[in-house]
């Protein structure tokens, strides 16, 4: 399945996730342009990984910047063959962007904890979108 022409990946204040920590935002899929994240890919300690830091939105609402992640703790296990994923304060996933039709996804290949290794975004990047 595709993802729809003009979607991409974002987050809001009034989405947040709350656990013995600060407050991070979750990351929600959206066909409003003016709402995707401003990210930078950020090389990690492997040459072909990323960390993704959703630094802000296009509409400019404030917003507390993260990296894209996951803790992989149970508030974020939607069952057991995905997670939500959220804009987290430290560097907790790194990604691999695989090539697929005309475009990238987005495939996560680490995790502090160990969970959610190998699963892809369902959001991706298309060939003639800017990756850098």
């Amino acid at each position: 399945m595709r993802r729809a022409k003009g979607s991409c990946i974002s987050f809001k204040p009034e989405l947040t996730r709350s656990v013995d920590r600060l407050s991070e935002l979750w990351v929600t899929v959206t066909s409003d342009p003016t709402a995707c994240a401003l990210m930078d890919f950020e090389l990690s300690d492997n040459s072909d990984e990323y960390y993704i830091l959703m630094k802000g939105r296009m509409d400019g609402i404030p917003v507390i910047p993260g990296y894209l992640g996951t803790r992989g703790e149970s508030l974020d296990e939607r069952n057991y063959h995905s997670y939500y994923m959220s804009a987290t304060l430290e560097k907790v996933s790194t990604f691999k962007l695989v090539e697929y039709s005309d475009g990238y996804m987005l495939k996560q290949t680490s995790n502090s904890n160990g969970i959610g290794e190998d699963y892809f975004l369902l959001a991706g990047i298309g060939a003639d979108d800017p990756i850098h």
